[in-house]
């Protein structure tokens, strides 16, 4: 059973997410989140072999978001290119699992998304996924090891 979040008043989503049991999946659309990108760009092709797949009725796992009731803010993790090519595809949403958590533990989620699964890392990947984690105000008291563990790379 998919809960929608299409449509819905801020506090309507808080209400529905802290109302909802455990691993719900949620439905959600490009306008309600703020995605975090741990790779250095999007990979265009894999979106487009992603929308030839939609096109073709395939059905993929959830997306993963990390919502921050203090600001209302739903961060997307980890699903980028799968939320990309449902919104191109025009499709009313996509489907994730969200768990609460704040702005810095989004980043670090975000940081660590598709180490062994997914599209494949680059070098360029795995640096821009560090690069974030240092900057911010909470966790840039962090030392290497730890940014390098929640970026699931190894220490520069």
């Amino acid at each position: 059973n998919v809960i929608s979040l299409v449509g819905k008043k801020p506090a309507e989503i808080k209400e529905l997410i802290s109302s909802a049991s455990k691993g719900s999946v949620f439905l959600v659309d490009l306008s309600l989140v703020k995605m975090l990108q741990s790779r250095e760009k999007n990979d265009e092709k894999l979106i487009e072999d992603y929308l030839d797949a939609i096109a073709n009725g395939a059905k993929f796992p959830p997306g993963s978001v990390v919502f921050d009731p203090e600001s209302g803010i739903l961060y997307l993790v980890d699903g980028i290119h799968r939320a990309v090519a449902h919104d191109k595809a025009g499709k009313e949403g996509f489907t994730v699992t969200i768990r609460t958590g704040t702005e810095a533990e989004a980043l670090l989620a975000a940081g660590g998304s598709n180490p062994t699964h997914g599209n494949k890392r680059t070098a360029k990947d795995k640096e821009h996924a560090r690069v974030p984690v240092p900057r911010h105000p909470v966790l840039c008291r962090s030392r290497n090891n730890c940014i390098a563990q929640a970026a699931q790379v190894r220490r520069p």
